[in-house]
């Protein structure tokens, strides 16, 4: 029993071990101190901030946002107004260095793009004797959109402009329109997308995306205003921020975090190795394939091995992500390689 004992807690001081080592390994993985401080000032910025509604004089901010009146009004209003900073405090006209910058230290990549989903009319279940009143009948669509009966057919403004569903990678789709760095164009651009109603029915899912870069941390910021335009007619605001850095091994504290990494990984495969090595003495002991399984502890091990598995190919995704190699880099901007705006949706997919 004493042997049994002590081999049990050497098991469990090494796993402890291990947890410790895990969770040094993503604290310094995700730059917290950084991260946090630079996703608070960009939330402080655009989120907090509000402007004065011009019917009701009331302050609203993006979560403040309850009509489409009120959508359009924010969008042109005051998200213009923070987006496109070309003075001083003092009033002075930015330095060309310094053009397309905020709060100082973080520069805007480029512009920015807004997308929509839809769903397709006569998706909903509805009284016939009741059609005459009101014939438009839509559903509901999940996950941000993704899933049910999504409409992908154009759709023309009033001014004549065609809206073309688009799907640009399997991850990301629907209707997109793009905004460079030119705050007139914008002007018109919003202007025109409001008098063609392209917030209507059929839309249950809204995002505008831009991204972001401070070097003095070396930290790139994916901003996304979020809403759910639910088919009861509530809209739902939300904002989502994600941070990920341009090099992950860079500095001499990401060179120390690898080798603490390279220690993790053999330790882990040394802790597969030796359940391995157990479910094959229980198979062969109890003449059965599956009786590894026979105990909790056993599947809350599997279960936590294949979890840890699962988040070092996350990892591995988000080091390699192509997206972020694929850069066109110049003084004025980044894009990606294509001439689009810079899209990481690639990392905000993996992080989710």
């Amino acid at each position: 029993a004493k042997i049994d004992n002590s081999r049990l807690a050497f098991s469990f001081a090494r796993y402890l071990v291990f947890l410790i080592l895990y969770t040094t390994v993503v604290l310094l993985q995700r730059a917290p101190i950084e991260s946090v401080n630079m996703s608070a000032a960009l939330q402080n910025y655009f989120v907090a901030s509000k402007f004065r509604d011009p019917t009701g004089y009331q302050l609203i901010g993006w979560e403040d946002v309850r009509t489409d009146t009120e959508f359009w009004d924010w969008h042109e209003q005051h998200f213009l107004e923070l987006f496109y900073q070309n003075r001083y405090y003092n009033n002075d006209f930015f330095s060309p260095i310094d053009s397309h910058s905020i709060l100082q230290h973080i520069k805007l990549t480029g512009g920015f793009r807004m997308l929509q989903r839809r769903i397709r009319n006569e998706t909903c279940w509805s009284y016939e004797k009741l059609a005459p009143f009101q014939p438009d009948c839509y559903g509901e669509i999940y996950f941000e959109g993704t899933v049910g009966p999504l409409e992908k057919e154009p759709f023309v403004g009033e001014s004549g402009t065609v809206y073309e569903y688009e799907r640009r990678a399997w991850y990301d789709f629907g209707y997109y329109s793009n905004f460079d760095r030119n705050k007139t164009r914008a002007v018109e651009q919003l202007r025109r997308m409001r008098q063609d109603r392209w917030i209507a029915k059929p839309t249950q899912f809204y995002r505008l995306d831009f991204v972001l870069y401070n070097p003095n941390v070396g930290q790139f910021a994916i901003m996304e205003f979020k809403a759910q335009l639910r088919p009861t007619g509530i809209i739902i605001p939300y904002v989502e921020i994600y941070c990920r850095r341009y090099d992950f091994y860079l500095t001499q504290r990401d060179w120390i975090r690898l080798a603490m990494e390279v220690i993790l990984v053999i330790s882990f495969f040394f802790f597969v190795y030796a359940e391995v090595q157990d479910a094959i003495m229980l198979a062969s002991r109890k003449q059965n394939r599956w009786a590894y399984f026979d105990s909790f502890w056993n599947i809350i091990d599997f279960i936590h091995f294949s979890l840890f598995l699962i988040v070092m190919i996350i990892w591995i995704y988000i080091i390699a992500d192509p997206s972020v190699r694929n850069l066109l880099i110049t003084e004025e901007e980044i894009t990606m390689d294509n001439g689009l705006p810079v899209d990481f949706t690639a990392t905000v997919v993996a992080v989710e």
